[in-house]
């Protein structure tokens, strides 16, 4: 995988000289069946490691969290691993090869993935993505969205680095949702909504979450697409309108008073049909059931003809 990292863009950036001393596995070393051969990421959360499965023949991205934290027994990763056993088998869901824990740690074995849509958009012209591309990536990301929501899961923090495409042949036109840890029930197994909390706790990343979120609402599934609704102007649009803003009210208000002027001010970069999606998302009315078929649809004319299983630009010449 070395030796392509420098043709194709996709692909994971792989550290193999992360220090031992600040990682919870150290690089050569084995955990479980597993060969640590580099790093892929780390977050507040814990670690993704790219690993060798010889008994597999093949490499998993390798997902590792210690199982406490700050005093408290460690949840997401378990969450995470319930949430990807139920949707195995949909197409917008990571295979996952294993999971479970050892020692002090809780592991997930998933499939190797490209690099998020974040830093997939650092490297296009411009820091932005073509609008096609941005339209087939919403597209995919709506059925995947629909995938989760209809097992009654809202996801809480749709962003660009929690999408990536796959890398094989076969996969690298199809878009993944990843990060199941802040997942909340909202329909019970009958189909009935859960109880409603007054004031719910905050939950996401503050310039991709709905004003709703800012107001401590409880999340629904048209708070996740508002969440797509944002990332689909940072992809096209190279950055969010309040990228500079750190107050959660000011934040709140901005993301209105964008949403009262029909997101004229990102307009031009996104396109009219992203637009018109992005005017029909924030006026949904949460709770209520969404048209998803018709939110796909909608796009259709931004695609340029092409299919989601069509080519990408980075497949003919975004190259590192």
């Amino acid at each position: 995988m070395e030796g392509k990292q420098k043709e194709d863009v996709l692909l994971p950036r792989i550290s193999l000289n992360a220090k031992s001393g600040k990682s919870l596995i150290p690089i050569g070393g084995e955990f479980r069946n597993y060969s640590i051969k580099g790093i892929i990421g780390r977050g507040g959360y814990g670690e993704i490691y790219y690993a060798f499965d010889p008994r597999q023949s093949d490499h998993v991205a390798l997902k590792v969290e210690g199982k406490m934290r700050r005093g408290k027994l460690a949840k997401r990763t378990i969450l995470e691993q319930k949430i990807l056993l139920r949707m195995q088998g949909r197409p917008h869901c990571p295979k996952m090869a294993a999971s479970g824990s050892v020692g002090n740690l809780n592991f997930i074995a998933l499939e190797v993935l490209s690099i998020n849509l974040s830093d997939l958009r650092k490297v296009a012209p411009g820091k932005r993505l073509g609008n096609s591309t941005v339209a087939r990536i919403v597209q995919q990301a709506i059925g995947a969205l629909y995938d989760l929501h209809n097992i009654g899961y809202v996801h809480r923090d749709v962003k660009p680095p929690n999408m990536c495409f796959g890398i094989r042949p076969e996969t690298r036109h199809v878009l993944y949702l990843l990060d199941f840890g802040l997942v909340r029930k909202f329909m019970k197994e009958d189909g009935t909504l859960r109880p409603r909390r007054e004031k719910a706790g905050f939950r996401g990343t503050f310039r991709y979450v709905s004003v709703r979120v800012h107001e401590k609402q409880e999340q629904c599934p048209a708070d996740d697409l508002t969440s797509l609704v944002y990332s689909a102007i940072e992809l096209s649009h190279s950055f969010l309108p309040w990228k500079q803003v750190t107050n959660s009210e000011q934040m709140r208000q901005y993301k209105k008073s964008v949403a009262k002027q029909g997101f004229s001010c990102v307009s031009e970069s996104m396109g009219l049909h992203m637009v018109n999606v992005a005017r029909a998302v924030v006026n949904l009315v949460p709770w209520t059931t969404i048209d998803y078929v018709r939110l796909q649809s909608m796009l259709n004319g931004a695609t340029d003809g092409l299919k989601v299983t069509d080519p990408y630009e980075w497949d003919v010449g975004m190259k590192k």
